[in-house]
Order: structure tokens, then sequence, then C-alpha cells
């Protein structure tokens, strides 16, 4: 009974700190949306949370209104549909508690694990609880109505996952529901028996006058409504400043002050060294060795001919000698599944033959059709290789004339390319823009990144602080385990008590009845006890038969293992067998692949042979071709330069008189081109000044350009190198906090257990020991104590 109301106490407790929590996350966000973004969720939730000590029910508020806040389009088309549906029997005015609990059963159902949500959903309104529960877990409606809004927001596949998470706990949400309806409709009856009694108690005491007085009059009153707070304006983002960027230095022609005094220094020091080698008396000596006669010319070069010959001499390196042969030990399974596949195999290679003796026919025929198929397919290849050789002779006139037409191709081109210069010009200064265009889009990007890591390490710390919630439920529900069952040890150990001392009563009550007669009797093992019970025995009869089952039992078990072993030694045979057939098989294997491979290499030599032979011939036709046409052209050429001279001869004779008409007529067109190509020499070198003059400025551009960049890229750099660092530093001051309080709770854990084993140890079952002459009442009393006998 103690232990009944310790666990009843127990659950209160919980319920009470369930609906603690569940009231915190609620206030915390009505408070931030009420707050109108006057501050951030973090500097919101620090001021809510001031004064809250647990630093678990902490993290968990902090979580939840994060994810409230960040899933509010979800939750926002449910609770729309969810007011629509249930517009006469849910408030409005328990938006925030409806918000809360959905998200925690849609998004944090798996980590909370059914019984912690079941905890604070029973700590909660019975009758609000049900209408949620009845709609967030019914399949059809999720599908009807919230799938669709959900859809216009959310990706499908997160969508249906959602809804089947959902779906998966119908088993989990039944018995709660059921509970839920039993409350909630068993309450509603009450309460109308209890206007109908009332009813009929009013309705009896009707005949009386002064006890029936007609309801006063609905008085309208107005509304208390309060002025909404105004919401604050936005604060003005700061203009960045303008980046001013600082001249380059002056450059001075000419050697500088310093580089003036080092050359200085330099010719100091050289005339210094000069005058020191020329003063006698700081001369190097002379070794008397160095003058007496030496063969250490005709040493060294013997010695470096030596050194020559031993490098020249290269070993003969050897093969290397063949890899071991590693011994493969098979199991019985790879054994079995080997042999398996070999008899495969030879059952299909049987069938095969069985078939062939069962079908033999002459293949001549089809031998005589193959090899005449070949031979056409040799003559269709031999008749492109001379197509192919006609239409490349082909290609080499259309190639000579392509390269005249490009050439004139490339001509036009260059006068195209003057006018696209202006043309590119304009598409610079385009792409200048869209480079500062890109420039600031890239700055925007690298903000964005800023606050994704941050978000990042958030995200972080919030898993974390899950891990170490999921393991403290752990422990929590381990622990509830525990007490259970020493409750169901303990009821079953006052059973055990209540039965024994029912037993006691009833035997003393037929001893009382027959009174001391039968105190005295002595036990004899041998006899009979007539107690009317079938298959009765006496205590030496169960002995002997207790010893032969035992003995039979015996008998049995060395049957059994002479069994097994006979079974292991024959599949150990069977194995042994089919091993020394598999290496058989290998080693028959092996041969014929040789042989196979032998084959292959030979018949691979003759197809490169005939080949060859084949392609020496066809060269050697070529040649003897392409010399043909060499004369016959050589001939043509012959003969086209004999009539371009008789020609040449006959003009040469028909124009003696027209010499000093053509003569002045080719000065003229000397002149013509000469000024020609002088006013086209001048227009290039003007066309190439102003060219370099905008390459000049190009670069200088450039130049700028990359300049602005890389103090950008600095100072951005240095920027993002000051927020890591300082998130950095948040990091390990965190997680340091978060260990430390891991630690303290583990602290505080181990000297809980340490209390209860102390606990447990200080009462434990302690052995009775009364002695040889103790009563039955006294044997009762130990073990009613809880000692063992």
């Amino acid at each position: 009974m103690e232990d009944h109301k310790i666990t009843s106490l127990s659950t209160d407790e919980d319920q009470i700190e369930a609906r603690r929590i569940a009231d915190l996350c609620e206030s915390a966000y009505s408070s931030f949306c009420s707050s109108g973004g006057g501050s951030t969720l973090d500097t919101h939730l620090d001021n809510c949370l001031q004064h809250v000590a647990d630093e678990d029910a902490n993290c968990f508020v902090r979580q939840v209104v994060y994810g409230v806040t960040r899933y509010r389009r979800f939750l926002d088309c449910f609770l729309d549909s969810f007011f629509h549906h249930n517009r006469g029997t849910a408030l409005r005015a328990d938006a925030v508690k409806y918000r809360v609990l959905t998200y925690l059963a849609a998004f944090r159902l798996q980590e909370l694990t059914f019984p912690t949500f079941r905890l604070l959903l029973e700590a909660q309104d019975a009758q609000k609880v049900l209408l949620l529960l009845q709609y967030l877990f019914n399949g059809s409606r999720l599908q009807q109505t919230c799938r669709e809004d959900w859809l216009q927001v959310y990706d499908k596949e997160f969508v249906d996952g959602i809804i089947a998470g959902l779906l998966s706990w119908q088993a989990e949400v039944d018995p709660l529901l059921a509970k839920l309806r039993a409350q909630v409709y068993f309450t509603q009856q009450q309460e109308q028996q209890q206007e109908a009694s009332s009813s009929s108690s009013s309705g009896r005491a009707g005949s009386s006058p002064a006890r029936c007085r007609k309801p006063a009059p609905t008085v309208p009153q107005e509304f208390k409504l309060s002025q909404p707070c105004p919401k604050p304006l936005p604060q003005p983002e700061p203009v960045p400043p303008a980046v001013k960027p600082k001249p380059p230095p002056k450059f001075q022609p000419g050697p500088t002050k310093e580089q003036l005094a080092i050359e200085a220094a330099r010719a100091a020091h050289r005339q210094a060294a000069a005058a020191r080698q020329a003063d006698p008396r700081f001369q190097p000596f002379k070794l008397r060795v160095l003058e007496r006669p030496m063969h250490s010319d005709a040493v060294r070069a013997e010695l470096e001919a030596e050194l020559a010959a031993e490098l020249a001499a290269r070993p003969q390196a050897r093969p290397a000698p063949p890899p071991p042969t590693a011994e493969v030990r098979l199991n019985a399974a790879a054994v079995l599944r080997e042999d398996a596949l070999y008899k495969r195999k030879q059952a299909a290679e049987a069938a095969a033959l069985q078939k062939y003796e069962a079908e033999l026919r002459d293949t001549a025929a089809f031998d005589r059709w193959q090899a005449a198929l070949r031979e056409a397919d040799a003559a269709q290849q031999a008749e492109r290789v001379e197509q192919l050789r006609s239409e490349m002779s082909a290609a080499a006139g259309a190639a000579a004339q392509a390269k005249a037409e490009l050439l004139a191709a490339k001509a036009a081109t260059t006068n195209a390319e003057k006018a696209a210069r202006a043309a590119r010009e304009e598409e610079r200064q385009r792409a200048w823009q869209q480079q500062q265009e890109a420039n600031a889009q890239r700055a925007a990007e690298v903000a964005a990144d800023r606050a994704k890591a941050k978000q990042a390490q958030e995200e972080a710390l919030i898993e974390r602080r899950l891990a170490a919630q999921q393991v403290r439920q752990q422990a929590q529900e381990e622990a509830r385990q525990r007490s259970e069952q020493a409750a169901a040890e303990a009821a079953e150990r006052r059973d055990i008590i209540a039965q024994l001392r029912g037993l006691e009563k009833a035997a003393r009550a037929r001893n009382n009845g027959l009174g001391g007669a039968s105190r005295g009797k002595v036990f004899d093992p041998t006899a009979v006890p007539e107690h009317g019970i079938n298959n009765t025995m006496s205590l030496a009869e169960l002995r002997v038969r207790l010893e032969a089952a035992k003995q039979r039992q015996l008998e049995e078990e060395a049957r059994a293992r002479a069994r097994i072993l006979e079974a292991r030694q024959a599949r150990e045979a069977s194995l042994s067998s089919k091993v020394t057939q598999l290496a058989a098989i290998r080693r028959l294997a092996s041969a014929q692949a040789q042989l196979v491979k032998a084959a292959a290499q030979a018949q691979r030599a003759r197809t490169a042979d005939a080949v060859l032979q084949r392609t020496e011939a066809n060269a050697l036709a070529l040649s003897d071709c392409i010399e043909a046409k060499h004369a016959a052209a050589a001939a043509e050429a012959a003969r086209v330069a004999a009539e371009e001279r008789r020609l040449k001869f006959e003009q040469m004779q028909l124009a003696a008189g027209e010499s000093v008409v053509e003569a002045k007529r080719f000065r003229e067109l000397r002149d013509g081109k000469r000024r020609d190509c002088e006013h086209r020499q001048v227009t290039s070198l003007q066309q190439a000044q102003i060219d370099d003059i905008n390459a000049a400025k190009l670069a200088a551009a450039r130049q700028h350009v990359i300049g602005l960049r890389q103090q950008q890229h600095t100072s951005l750099q240095r920027q993002y190198d000051k927020q890591l660092a300082s998130a950095a530093q948040q990091v390990s001051l965190q997680s340091t906090a978060l260990l430390s309080s891991k630690q303290r709770a583990a602290a505080r854990r181990r000297q809980q257990e340490e209390a209860q084993r102390t606990q447990h140890a200080t009462a434990a079952y302690r052995p009775f020991s009364g002695g040889g002459h103790t009563t039955m009442q006294a044997r009762l009393q130990a073990l009613a104590a809880g000692q063992e006998l």
C-alpha cells in the first residue's frame, strides 16, 4: 500500500512538472509574438528563462520555441483547418497550446518517446487534448484538408513523411484516445444527470410560489477591449562608409640614398681588398709540395677510368621468383557449394551430350554457307578500301581549294575584326558593370554564410542537448522499471506469506478438531498417505523412481551423443571425399585452360601474320599505283609547259608594237600601288598607336579593379576571421558549460545510485537461523519479516 502511494505521488509530481514546462513554452512563445519583433529570439528567451534554474527544462523550452517559430507556416495551415472543423468546440484562445502540442507530435515525437509525450498530454485539459488528437491522428482528414495547404509551402516528400510519421503512432494513440473519451464523456454524463436531478427537484418544488423565482433578464455590457501596443518602427540601417583608396606613392627615378650609401661602401671595400692584395706582407704563401714533380693527374685519370668502368658495367637483372602458392582452406559450406556447382555443370553437359546424340546431323552445308558469306564479306571490305582510297585522293584536291578559300576568309575576318573592336569595348564596359554587381552579390553571400555558420552551431548544440535529454529519459525509464519490478516482487512475497498463514491456520484448526492424538505419530517413509489422491506413493518409492528416471535420462543422452558422433563422422568423410574430387576437377580445369590459352595464342599469331602479309601486298600495289600516277602527272606537266612556251612566243610576236604603251601603263600602275601602300602603312601605324593607348588604359583599369577586389577580399576575410574566432570561443564556452552540467548531473546520479545501493544493502534479506527445533510459528514470522529460511 505504501509503494502504491509513493508511485502515485511520483506520477503526480511528473504531471505537475510537465504542466509547468508546457506553460513555460506557451508563455515564452506568446510573449515573443506580442513583442512585435523588438528583439531577437535568443535575447527574448534569455530574458524569459533567466529565472529557470533547471538547465534541462531551459534547453527544452528553447528548442520548442525555436521549432514552433521555424515551422510557423506549417502550424498555421494546420490550425486554420483545425479551428474551421472544430469551430463549435475548440477555443481560439488555446491556439498557442495547440500549436506547441502539434509541433511536438509532428516533429519531436520520435525523440521524446510516446510515454513522455503522453505525460505532457495528461497534464493538460482532457477535452482539449481529445479534440486535438482526434484531428491530428486522423489519416483521411490530414490527406483531404491539410495536405493540400502544406504542399503549397513544402515539398511533397517532406509532407508525406510528416503524415506517415504521425500515422505510425496510431497504435499508441488509440488507447490514450479511449481513456480520454471515457474521462470526457463520463464527466458530461454526470453533469447531465446532475442537471436532470436538479430540474426534477425544482419541478417537484414548483407548487411552492415562494421558492420558484423567475430568472433576471440579461443585461448587455460592453466588451473590455485593450488597446494594442504599437509596433516599433524598424531601426534604419546605417549606410556603409565609402571606400577611399589611397593613391600610390610617387616613384622617383634614380638610386636612393640607401642605394648610394651601399654602393659607396662596396667601392671602399673593393679598394681596401685591392690594397691588401698589393701589399707584399699579405701575399699568399706557397707550398714546396707544389714545386716538386707529381703524378697526381695520371693517378686521378686512372681512378676516374676505373670508376667509369664500374659505372658502365650494368648487372643483368634476374627475373623475380614466382610467388608462393598459398593453400586455401575451405569450410564445409564452401565445399558443398562448389560441389553443387560442379554437379550442376556436369548435369548441363550431360544434357547437352544427350541432346547432341539424339539430334545428330551433318554440318557440311552450314560450313559451305558460312565460308561463302565470309568470302563475300572479304570482297566487300576490299571494295570499301578501294573506294576510301579514291575518296582520299579527291579530298586532297578539295583540301588545296579549301586552303585558298581559308586565306580569303582570313583576310575578310581581319577587316571585320577592326570593325568589331568598338563593340568589344562596349562589351568590356558592360562586363565591368556586371562584375561590380557580382561583387555586391558575393558580399551578400558572405554575410549569409556567416549567418549559416551561427545557425549550424546552434543546431549542433540543440542536437547535443537532445542526446543528453534522451540519455536522461532512458535512465528514468530504467529506474521506473526497476521500481515496478521491486513492487511486483514485494507483492508476490506478501501473497506467499498470506498463503502460508492460511495453511497454518487450517492445520491448526484441523489439529484442534482431532485433538492431541496424532502429535506423537512417527513418520514412516514406506507408508502411502491416504488422502484420496490418484497415483499416490510412498517416499521410498518416489526416490527409487527418481533414480530410475535419472538413469534412463543418462542412457538417452549417451545414445544421442553416439548418434551425433556417427553423423558428424559421416559428414566429415563425405566432405573429405568431395574435397578430393574438387581438387582433381581443379587440376583438370587448369590443364584444359592452359591448352585453350596456347591454342588461342597460336591462332592470334597466325591471324597477325595473315594481316601483315595482306597489308604488305596492299602497300606494294598502292606504291605502284602512286608511281604510275606521278609519271602520268609529270608527262601532263611537260606537255602543258611546252604548250605555254609556244603560246608565249606567239604573244610576244604579236605584242612587239605595243611595248611602249604597255611600259607606260605599267609605270602608272606601279606608282598607284606605291601610293596605296604608303597610305596603308600610315593608317596601320596610327591604328597601332591607338591600340597601344587603349591597351595601356585597359591594363591600368584592370590593375585598379584587381586592387579594389584584393582590398575588399582582405577586409571581408579579416571580419570573417574575427567573427569565426568569436563564434569558436562561444562554442568552446558553451561546450565547457554543457560538460560541467553533464558532470554535475552524473555526480548527482552516482550519489543517488550509491544511496539506493546503501539503502538496498541495509534492507536486504537475512537468512533465518533459529536452530534445529524451530517451530512453524517462528518460521512464518521470519518469512513475514523478509528473511530467508
